[in-house]
């Protein structure tokens, strides 16, 4: 018969049961109906107690992965909170005068910036991508990339030192000096790689080389917000 996982031939309840820790074993008795009693497993059996300790071991290293990835994924959270907060827009106005009013803009340094670039300005060679980043950085204002025109969107979005514009919605000829349009691909007749300028606050703007009038309906315009 059956027994705890055991075929028993001449099954004694009186025999007392013997652990089993991964080997057949034999169990002999004193039968009253005079013959031997004895059995023997049916089924594999495995160590326990070492197969306890691994899987705790596992669910330790599961714990510490699923730690790490807990405070890797809050710290993501933090960091995409700080991003948003850092990216709201700066809301746009027009005066009595027609002038536009951004919020936070900060003139000293826009001018200073638009002064830069109008000085290193010189004849348009498709660098001018280039040419807006060295301006950045010599205005203390940001650093060389290395990012094409319709790259520079990412770039500006994350330089604190600027706020994109509440709307795109205005007359770009009336940007104050040190506000920067960028226009992504094959935007108002620019090729391939865009482009990027910065607004000399008189309605041209300067990079590589000196556009005349601004061209509207850049995709993001982000005005200097920090001296």
């Amino acid at each position: 018969m059956f027994y705890n996982g055991y075929f028993n031939i001449g099954f004694n309840p009186f025999i007392p049961f013997v652990p089993n820790f991964g080997m057949p074993q034999v169990m002999f008795g004193y039968n009253p109906f005079g013959f031997m009693s004895f059995s023997f497993p049916i089924r594999q059996s495995f160590p326990l107690f070492n197969y306890y300790a691994h899987n705790t071991n596992s669910y330790y290293s599961d714990y510490s992965y699923n730690t790490d990835s807990f405070e890797r994924t809050t710290n993501n959270v933090r960091t995409n909170v700080t991003s948003i907060q850092q990216k709201t827009m700066a809301s746009v106005s027009t005066d009595a005068n027609g002038n536009l009013q951004i919020e936070g803009y900060n003139a000293e340094a826009g001018q200073k910036l638009a002064d830069i670039a109008l000085k290193n300005a010189g004849q348009f060679h498709n660098h001018c991508a280039g040419h807006v980043e060295s301006d950045f950085a010599e205005a203390g204002l940001g650093s060389v990339s290395g990012s094409d025109a319709y790259q520079m969107f990412g770039v500006m979005d994350n330089n604190p030192k600027f706020k994109k514009l509440e709307t795109t919605n205005v007359d770009v000829t009336k940007l104050p000096a040190g506000c920067v349009p960028v226009y992504d691909k094959n935007v108002a007749g620019y090729g391939d790689y865009g482009h990027i300028e910065i607004a000399l606050g008189d309605g041209r703007a300067a990079s590589d080389g000196i556009t005349e009038e601004i061209k509207q309906s850049p995709n993001a315009i982000y005005a200097p917000v920090y001296a």
